[in-house]
């Protein structure tokens, strides 16, 4: 048995990531490939790490690679986590990680308080949408409409048919309207729904204002 002490363990480390002199690597493709995936969560992460990698890399090397040639595509997968993996390897990679993904998206649906038939009716919207064209997620959401059924006006039908989601004076606090953010925090919140008071109890949530 060969036996590696720390230094040797790191450099071997290195090597196979592509981050040494002699191992760096020729193209955005081929590093995504040795390396088992470049996480993406951020946007600027796999440029960062192809610049470590690749001393001639630029921007438009991945750009191509992902929107034009399309040998590179974007997946949740390892660690739950947005990885570009190359195009001819998207199969096994999601059939390796299929089953973990599903479980952590049906308890982030069941937190936002997306019941699983509202989740089963928008992916079916939005697959016909896209078949056989391309849309960004915006043009996709635009497409879909809202998810809510509000009225013609758009003035009541959110959390119940006749409730208003837009008025004069918010109940909770006078100096500003009633909208949407009167009862969601838009920016994170520990409540389901992102409701910005209340438990799970939809009663406890209501006589904030209907005391």
């Amino acid at each position: 048995m060969v036996e590696l002490d720390l230094r040797q363990a790191a450099w071997m480390a290195l090597r196979k990531q592509h981050l040494t002199d002699e191992t760096a690597g020729d193209g955005a493709v081929q590093i995504a490939r040795d390396v088992g995936g470049l996480h993406a969560t951020l946007a600027a992460t796999p440029y960062l790490s192809l610049l470590a990698r690749c001393p001639h890399f630029t921007r438009a090397d991945l750009d191509d690679a992902l929107y034009v040639s399309r040998r590179l595509v974007r997946l949740r997968c390892m660690r739950k986590t947005i990885h570009i993996v190359p195009t001819d390897m998207l199969q096994a990679a999601y059939a390796a990680t299929k089953a973990e993904v599903q479980r952590d998206s049906w308890r982030y649906l069941a937190y936002r308080g997306v019941a699983p038939e509202v989740f089963e009716r928008l992916s079916a919207d939005i697959l016909a949408l896209i078949a056989g064209r391309e849309l960004s997620a915006a043009e996709a959401s635009l497409a879909v409409g809202p998810s809510i059924p509000l009225d013609a006006l758009r003035r009541r039908g959110h959390p119940v048919t006749s409730h208003p989601v837009v008025g004069p004076r918010d109940p909770n606090d006078e100096a500003r309207p009633f909208g949407c953010v009167s009862c969601h925090a838009p920016h994170g919140s520990d409540g389901p729904s992102l409701k910005r008071f209340g438990g799970d109890d939809p009663t406890s949530f209501c006589i904030r204002c209907h005391k």
